[in-house]
């Protein structure tokens, strides 16, 4: 309702006061019409006609620029009021939140059917909470090595603790600072002091430590049950001579143990002699002083010995008084025993004289002087023969009997001055050849052995020697008979017709007259004629062959030098050996010869070498080379003309360049195999059809070949595939066989998002297998804080959710050896 707050009357008088008219509430125009009121029984009040508008009002949001809360991890609203209804406020991004931090919150009115639109932006300010009903206690440890620390207890779930001046090995006092944090709330810092004890030092030692005197120090044995500081030993620690001596042992305190002391007393008895020996001993006469000795004898031991040092053979009683500082004395006694000395008589066995009529005596010797030598029968001889002769030596003191034989020999001389010399000059003549010694003495006869020879060959001719009171002699020499040399006589041959003959006959000679053979060789693929041993030659085809004429000798004469002569037959054959491709080689070849560059082969040129057969010619050059780059089909057609120019003969060399599997075919979407049919990209080829084959089989016979119309239908990277392909001209052209390689999309995603706590989230990752080998995923708060670390190496990865984790917005980092993959997701 509003009011009209002026008028006008009819007549003079004024009029004060205000007249209530309805004209209508919302915002609008309204036309007010021309009328009049009754005002009371002396007025009336006459208005004119006029119009009445009623404009929209301002809208207020009422609310506090900063709203401070304390975090206790409820939802925190922004609190606001707006001066009429007809709307509500919205806040933008959101009314409330949890977790401590300032929050900037637009507050909005939209604008209504009587108010204008408002707006107005606050502060959502949740500050930390403190942390409380924790504790950090002073504690007390006695040192023992191990590492002592201290905690807080009542530590709230989700808190974390970081220590300052713990983990305390030595002993001492310690001040350990605990800084404890959790998100939403204010670090606290509490202090506590750690303190550890020093532990009592053990000394362990016997109480009496004895040892038998060996002449080494002998020390007492302690040990202390820690190694911060060493044992002191007073007076000292060991002694060497035997007795007894007081040791105090003693550890001054250190930085965790406390000092101590012990007393003990340490032995050391007189000990024994031992490792001494005094052994009977045997000994032979031999002139000199023979005595027994103590073995083993310590260092600084002395020895007393009684009826010792004997000469003469026989049997004494030898005692051994042993003395020793720190020893008790030692008293032993030993047998030496002096056995007679073998007598020796030194004589050869044998004694050989050479007769020259004076008497020869033996020889002898006796190893002492205590008896001479005795000869029975008699000690020396004249004539020549073989004597026994006894030699004896009597007992003595010291020695005992002796008795040899030996043979006395008188033999005959020897023939001297005579020789037999080798003779090697003889030559095979038909005739005895002989040789003899040089020399003879008087009265000797000679008698000889196989001399006297005609035929060629070494001889060994033995000649004895004969003369009375001598040894017959036998003297060997070499008799050599050589053989006779020998020549051939082997004319040159003519060319000769294949035409008009069929063989020939050859006549070569030898000078000795013995019969010629005949070889032959040949540097083309076939002969073009055979020759018989004998000399009889087969004539085959144009060509030429090499015969060698030889007399290989027999026992009186050497082989003759060989000599060789060209038989060249002349023919009417036009053909081809043979053709060499890229080193393989095609012998008699077809009219027609293929060569395939297979598979993995780089060969980008093939080099051609023909070699026609003997008196055929080529019509281009016998090598050559075709060039190829590119898979396809090369040709070369040649000609072969025969000796005579009558006949000719073609051949078409025809080269094929297998297609990589890859540079004809496309790999499409992982299921798909196109052929590349556009000649401007694939060498210049149309191709009408298609043979597909997998694992050998065949699989299809389109321009494409698919696994499957769907995306799982991919291709078997486990089998091997190729293709046939046949052009506009009719020509076969086929790929190499080769495996398909998988590519990997490298997508990575997240499913489900968003994803319940306690639920299960899956890492979809595309990646190539050797690449998940190094997968590694993390679990991260907005603010950085790493959740869950894990390891895998599947395309898809299950990650189990904690049910204790809180609604919000998290960060999953997947990363490879190559690639780095951030991905937000939602808890609700």
């Amino acid at each position: 309702t509003y009011q009209i707050t002026s008028g006008a009357l009819v007549g003079n008088d004024s009029f004060t006061g205000s007249l209530t008219r309805e004209v209508g509430e919302d915002v609008g125009a309204y036309a007010i019409e021309q009328g009049s009121l009754v005002l009371s029984s002396n007025y009336d009040l006459t208005y004119q006609a006029a119009d009445f508008t009623i404009t929209k009002a301002e809208a207020i949001i009422t609310a506090e620029t900063v709203q401070s809360f304390t975090y206790d991890g409820t939802v925190k609203n922004v609190a606001a009021s707006l001066n009429h209804s007809e709307t509500p406020l919205t806040y933008t991004p959101q009314q409330g939140y949890t977790n401590a931090g300032t929050y900037h919150v637009t507050i909005s009115a939209e604008a209504s059917k009587n108010y204008e639109a408002a707006s107005e932006q606050v502060s959502l300010v949740i500050e930390n909470a403190e942390i409380k009903e924790v504790a950090f206690d002073d504690a007390t440890f006695t040192y023992d090595g191990s590492t002592y620390r201290l905690a807080v207890t009542g530590l709230p779930e989700g808190a974390i603790v970081v220590y300052g001046n713990n983990d305390k090995i030595n002993a001492g006092t310690y001040t350990v600072t605990a800084t404890i944090s959790k998100d939403n709330y204010n670090d606290k810092v509490m202090t506590a002091d750690l303190v550890i004890q020093k532990a009592e030092a053990v000394i362990t030692a016997q109480a009496e430590q004895i040892f038998t005197y060996d002449g080494t120090v002998k020390n007492v044995a302690a040990s202390l049950n820690h190694s911060e500081t060493a044992l002191i030993y007073a007076p000292q620690q060991g002694y060497t001579n035997a007795g007894t001596y007081p040791v105090t042992i003693s550890a001054e305190a250190t930085s965790n143990y406390k000092a101590a002391s012990e007393q003990v007393a340490l032995v050391i008895e007189n000990a024994e002699i031992e490792g001494v020996a005094f052994d009977d001993a045997a000994f032979t006469y031999d002139g000199s002083t023979h005595k027994l000795a103590v073995s083993g004898l310590p260092k600084g031991a002395t020895v007393v010995y009684e009826n010792n040092d004997k000469t003469n053979a026989g049997s004494y009683t030898v005692t051994a008084t042993i003395s020793q500082d720190n020893h008790n004395d030692k008293v032993l006694t030993a047998d030496l025993v002096i056995d007679k000395a073998r007598a020796v008589i030194t004589a050869e066995v044998v004694q050989a004289f050479i007769y020259d009529g004076t008497v020869k005596d033996i020889t002898a010797s006796l190893n002492h002087s205590e008896t001479a030598l005795t000869y029975a029968p008699v000690k020396g001889r004249i004539d020549e023969g073989r004597y026994i002769i006894s030699i004896a030596s009597a007992e003595t003191d010291n020695f005992m009997a002796a008795l040899k034989e030996v043979s006395l020999v008188i033999q005959p001389a020897e023939i001297t001055g005579v020789t037999f010399e080798d003779n090697t000059k003889f030559v095979y003549d038909g005739k005895a050849h002989s040789i003899f010694v040089s020399g003879l003495p008087e009265g000797a006869t000679v008698k000889y052995e196989n001399n006297g020879r005609t035929n060629a060959g070494t001889y060994t001719v033995t000649a004895t020697v004969s003369k009375k009171n001598n040894n017959n002699k036998v003297l060997t020499a070499k008799l050599v008979v050589n053989k006779a040399p020998q020549s051939l006589t082997f004319d040159e041959l003519a060319d000769i017709d294949l035409r008009n003959n069929d063989y020939l006959m050859l006549d070569a000679k030898a000078s000795s007259g013995l019969p010629v053979s005949y070889s032959y060789s040949y540097d083309s693929e076939n002969p073009a004629a055979t020759v018989s041993e004998r000399g009889f030659v087969k004539l085959l085809e144009a060509g030429q062959i090499t015969i060698s004429a030889n007399q290989p000798g027999n026992q009186n004469y050497k082989a003759a030098a060989p000599v060789t002569q060209t038989l060249k037959v002349r023919g009417s054959q036009a053909g081809l050996n043979k053709v060499l491709i890229n080193g393989s080689t095609y012998s008699n070849p077809s009219g027609e010869i293929f060569y395939l560059i297979g598979c993995g082969s780089f060969e980008n040129e093939v080099k051609i070498q023909l070699e026609p057969k003997n008196g055929s010619t080529v019509d281009d050059e016998a090598s050559f080379t075709i060039p190829t780059p590119n898979p396809g089909i090369y040709t070369r057609t040649v000609t072969v003309t025969a000796e005579d120019g009558n006949t000719s003969r073609s051949y078409n060399i025809k080269i094929e360049k297998t297609f990589n599997f890859e540079d004809i075919v496309i790999q499409k979407f992982n299921n798909v195999l196109l052929v590349n049919n556009n000649p401007e990209t694939n060498g210049g080829y149309k191709f009408v059809k298609y043979e597909w084959y997998k694992n050998d089989s065949y699989v299809g016979s389109g321009q494409y070949f698919s696994e499957g119309p769907g995306a799982g239908d991919q291709l078997d990277p486990n089998s091997n595939f190729y293709v046939v392909m046949t052009t506009e001209e009719g020509e076969v052209l086929r790929t190499c066989s080769t495996s398909i390689q998988l590519k990997s999309s490298y997508q990575v995603f997240l499913t489900p998002n968003p994803v319940d706590a306690g639920g299960q989230l899956k890492l979809h990752a595309d990646f190539p297998e050797e690449e998940l080998e190094s997968m590694e995923i993390s679990l991260h708060t907005l603010n950085g804080n790493v959740l869950e670390q894990i390891k895998s190496s599947n395309k898809i990865t299950t990650i189990q959710i904690s049910s204790r984790m809180q609604a919000g917005v998290y960060i999953l980092i997947c990363k490879t050896k190559t690639r780095t993959k951030s991905l937000k997701f939602i808890v609700k």
